[in-house]
């Protein structure tokens, strides 16, 4: 794997870890190159606002008008339905995550169990998202088991 697909995917972990009791982080990076914006799960505040969903917000709010087919969304988690819905109709070709929807039903038991790749699988020819999953999978894991701890109290 890249090297660059760690380097972000290190600064997707620290945007993160500003969120500890909700560590759904996620960037948008450039040609692989320069991170456009970066943003964390703010759900506490807006039922919507995922990582990934705050973080294309914040993309167009900044007037983003590049090509699109350069986008890569790096997130600490697979994208729920919604989030991949929303990467679809943004048309980012790109996404990479480290935990699984799987992992986190298991330690929350609250989340949608339809994966990203099977909500984008039924998207139109015109389209097509690469997915990479399980990129530092265990620091990323390690951020929710983290945050399932602060919940609990323990």
């Amino acid at each position: 794997m890249e090297r660059h697909i760690y380097d972000f995917m290190s600064a997707t972990i620290e945007v993160a870890a500003e969120n500890p009791a909700a560590p759904y982080g996620a960037i948008i990076v450039y040609d692989d190159k320069d991170i456009l914006v970066k943003s964390v799960n703010s759900a506490h505040n807006h039922p919507l606002m995922h990582g990934e969903l705050a973080v294309i917000h914040d993309l167009y709010n900044n007037g983003f008008d590049g090509d699109r087919s350069k986008l890569s969304l790096y997130t600490t988690a697979e994208p729920c339905p919604m989030c991949a819905a929303a990467i679809y109709w943004a048309m980012i070709p790109k996404v990479i995550y480290g935990t699984s929807i799987a992992f986190l039903h298991e330690l929350f038991g609250r989340q949608i169990q339809v994966g990203a790749e099977e909500v984008l699988s039924k998207t139109p020819d015109f389209y097509s998202c690469h997915l990479l999953g399980g990129v530092m999978v265990d620091e990323c894991n390690q951020l929710f088991i983290d945050a399932k701890r602060l919940r609990d109290g323990t």
